[in-house]
């Protein structure tokens, strides 16, 4: 028997047993439940729920929601007081730049002097500070180890489980935190240094894993337990991911917090300008060779991603472009990486036309790079659709989907074919505008490529309509969809089409196929089971808005308003909506070509989508 077993007493209470706890046995309720604020099932008779299967597993999850949802209120709590109280302390003055500076100097004079291609002007755009905070650290924090990192996580709650998904059960149950990085060795020991962490960190962080991770991937668990244990090994050692999600988590709760919280929370911390330092350094350490190249980049591309996040958190109209490009510098380097590692060396080119599907079984284990490249090629594929501009990388992002096994569903909840085409389209636009420069554009040809990509669209829609009148979960595309996944990439599907039509003839609202393929996108829009789905379908929203006729435009109002989409709604929902009602002024007073991009360049914001 176990010494952990041995602990436990057969007499406890019934809560405590069927979370498999220590029990003090104190009556008529333990010291335990109290404590925690759950129900104490006290020590009479058997529960029925206590069967030794599956009630009793329902129970235990139920029990443990209840306790996620205590720990959330109490850490929303404690970062009200810890701010209220840290703000009327006049003993602390701490400096951001000297602050930054200081804390990251150790680190610069190590680095190596050189600087690899791309990376020369991210000082300028990476250094930017989003406020005129303070920072709540001290640099003897920095001199941690990992040890002392790991006894950190866990001192706070972060236990492997909590980190694997939302039924620990279901994966790696009672791994330590050591054994948890060894099953994903993704990110190795000696990236970065450890993470520092202590009063309103604790509480961002935990804020982050209970609820911010879960709005950036909304679909994270939606057909199969996926495991988060990546996101463990990555946030235990890269100080630059820390700090980024930290700033996201700050960013979440000063759009979801009471005003009066708002100013004293953004004068506590500097977590952007410090991730934004961070990444500019591991970036500047990618002219390293071999492991440890692969490595660095690993850690900036997380970082960027969450600095990509807080963009779109709020409102998608900053700097987000170079963090893009940045990361596609790094992106490249890293999928010839990971090939290399069970084949022969691959070029650019040949990761788009000769990657072999026997190699995703390969990948098939491998979260953490699934959703780091299905966010890149996600986050991509829609800054080019909103901006109708060309793709960071030169790859077949379908291909590169295949080979990995990135399921997009899973991330932001529309299908990789469908997301795919809308790449295509992508490509299809921007060939139209390079052949045009030179005046070599066939009418012939554009509609012959045109038409070829709208059959496939036509007949995923009609797959996905199946689908959706079955109102089953069911095989779809490779893939199997919830029913939340399967209207949103429907209607990704249908506004690709409207999309497809304005590169092919033009955006007028009064042309027959843009006419129909609007009006089914508003078909699909009013039979949404949660009108709260349109935060995950700003693209298409803003590209149907755009195209809608007078008659129609009353709907997309009414719908901003059933969304609950307000000014403090995280995301770029109104900043779409504001495009929207740009481009109807627009055409009242001209009849020129008006879309989106033509809207977004006379306000002076690219918009990403997402």
């Amino acid at each position: 028997i176990s010494s952990q077993a041995a602990a436990r007493s057969i007499y406890g209470c019934w809560t405590c047993r069927v979370r498999k706890k220590k029990c003090d046995e104190n009556r008529p309720v333990c010291s335990t439940c109290v404590s925690l604020k759950i129900t104490c099932y006290g020590y009479c008779d058997k529960p029925v729920w206590m069967d030794n299967g599956p009630l009793q597993r329902e129970q235990a999850s139920k029990i443990k929601r209840i306790l996620s949802q205590n720990n959330s209120k109490q850490r929303k709590e404690r970062i009200h007081n810890l701010v209220t109280t840290e703000s009327s302390s006049n003993n602390r003055h701490w400096g951001n730049d000297i602050f930054v500076n200081n804390h990251l100097s150790s680190r610069h004079d190590s680095m190596p002097s050189s600087v690899s291609g791309g990376f020369q002007d991210l000082e300028a755009t990476l250094t930017r500070i989003p406020n005129t905070s303070t920072v709540q650290k001290d640099d003897g924090q920095s001199a941690c180890g990992t040890s002392q990192n790991e006894m950190h996580l866990e001192a706070i709650g972060v236990s492997a489980a909590d980190l694997l998904g939302s039924d620990p059960p279901t994966h790696a149950q009672g791994l330590s935190a050591n054994e948890v990085v060894k099953e994903y060795p993704m990110f190795p020991a000696y990236l970065g240094q450890s993470v520092p962490g202590g009063g309103i960190d604790d509480d961002l962080f935990m804020h982050y894993l209970d609820e911010v991770f879960y709005v950036q991937y909304p679909f994270y668990n939606s057909h199969c337990k996926q495991s988060r244990g990546w996101l463990y090994s990555v946030l235990k050692r890269a100080r630059s991911v820390y700090y980024a999600t930290l700033a996201l988590s700050e960013r979440h709760i000063q759009s979801t917090a009471e005003s009066v919280v708002l100013p004293t929370l953004s004068k506590k911390s500097n977590y952007h300008a410090l991730a934004s330092r961070e990444m500019e350094l591991s970036t500047r350490e990618a002219s390293w060779s071999g492991t440890a190249c692969q490595d660095r980049s690993v850690e900036g591309i997380t970082c960027i991603l969450q600095l990509l996040f807080f963009e779109l958190f709020a409102g998608g109209t900053g700097n987000w472009r170079p963090l893009l490009l940045t990361a596609a510098n790094l992106i490249l380097p890293h999928i010839q990486a990971r090939m290399k590692s069970i084949g022969p060396s691959l070029t650019a080119p040949d990761l788009g036309t000769q990657l072999p599907h026997k190699r995703c079984a390969y990948f098939a284990d491998d979260i953490g790079t699934k959703v780091l490249l299905g966010s890149f090629i996600s986050f991509d594929i829609i800054a080019c659709a909103s901006t109708r501009s060309p793709p960071s990388l030169d790859l077949d992002y379908k291909h590169i989907l295949e080979v990995f096994g990135i399921d997009l569903g899973s991330l932001f909840g529309c299908a990789n074919r469908v997301m795919s085409l809308i790449f295509e389209i992508v490509l299809l636009d921007n060939w139209k505008r390079d052949i045009e420069k030179i005046r070599q554009l066939s009418v012939v040809e554009l509609v012959k490529r045109g038409t070829t990509i709208e059959e496939r669209l036509q007949q995923e829609i009609r797959y996905l309509e199946d689908r959706n009148s079955l109102g089953s979960n069911q095989e779809l595309s490779g893939s199997t969809l919830s029913t939340s996944q399967a209207e949103i990439t429907n209607i990704f599907a249908l506004s690709a089409l409207t999309y497809l039509h304005v590169v092919v003839s033009g955006a007028y609202p009064e042309l027959p196929e843009i006419a129909e393929s609007v009006s089914k996108t508003i078909t699909a829009l009013k039979g949404l089971t949660n009108p709260r789905l349109l935060r995950n379908l700003i693209w298409p929203f803003c590209v149907s808005g755009c195209l809608a006729l007078e008659g129609q435009q009353s709907f997309f109002r009414d719908l901003v308003s059933k969304a609950e989409i307000v000014p403090s709604t995280i995301g770029t929902g109104l900043q779409a909506y504001r495009i929207i009602e740009e481009c109807w002024e627009m055409r009242k007073s001209c009849s020129y070509n008006c879309d989106w991009v033509f809207i977004m360049n006379k306000l002076g914001c690219n918009v990403l989508l997402l």
